[in-house]
C-alpha cells in the first residue's frame, strides 16, 4: 500500500498503472481531455473494460465526451438524485491488480495543482476480496450509465 500525497507522484502511478495492465476500469465523477494520463489512456482505450465518467454541474469537458461517442466501453452519468462522486481507477492482469483510490479525479485540477489524497493498493497487499468488490462496484454504476450519441455530446458542449 502506498500514499500519493502530489499531483507528480498521481501523474506518475496512473501513466505506469494504464501502460502496464491490459485491464483498465474506472469510476471518476469528472474527467478532462487535455492531460498526460488521459491521453495514456486514449492510446490504450482497447484495454479499458468499463469506465463511468460523472457529468454533474457540467464538470466534465466536452472534449471527453466527443472521444468517447458511442463506446462500448465508456459511458457517461448524466444529472442523477444526488451526485456521482466516486474516484477510483482499477488495473488488473491474470496475475496481478492495483487500484488507485482517493479524492482525485481524472482533470487538469485534479492532476496538476488541486490538493488530492489518494492510495495505491496492490494484490501484494493480501486484500484478495478487494478487486472483485471495487470491479463490482464499477459494474454497478455501469448499468446506471449511458452511452453519448454524437448529437447528445453537442448538447451538452452548449450547455
Amino acid at each position: 500500500m502506498k500514499l500519493i500525497s502530489t499531483n507528480a507522484e498521481l501523474r506518475k502511478q496512473l501513466k505506469r498503472l494504464v501502460a502496464k495492465y491490459p485491464h483498465i476500469s474506472i469510476a471518476t465523477a469528472w474527467a478532462s481531455a487535455d492531460t498526460d494520463v488521459f491521453r495514456a489512456l486514449v492510446s490504450h482505450e482497447d484495454r479499458i473494460v468499463k469506465a463511468v465518467i460523472g457529468t454533474h454541474f457540467y464538470q466534465t469537458h466536452p472534449d471527453v465526451l466527443d472521444q468517447f461517442v458511442g463506446s462500448k466501453k465508456v459511458k457517461f452519468i448524466l444529472q442523477p438524485n444526488g451526485v456521482f462522486h466516486p474516484k477510483v481507477y482499477l488495473f488488473w492482469s491474470s496475475q496481478t491488480w492495483e487500484v488507485v483510490i482517493g479524492s482525485p479525479n481524472l482533470t487538469v485540477g485534479a492532476l496538476t495543482k488541486n490538493s488530492e489524497l489518494s492510495v495505491l493498493i496492490s494484490s501484494d497487499d493480501g486484500q484478495s476480496a478487494l478487486k472483485d468488490e471495487i470491479a463490482s462496484v464499477i459494474a454497478n454504476h455501469w448499468e446506471e450509465a449511458k452511452t453519448f450519441s454524437r448529437s447528445e455530446a453537442e448538447n451538452y458542449r452548449k450547455l
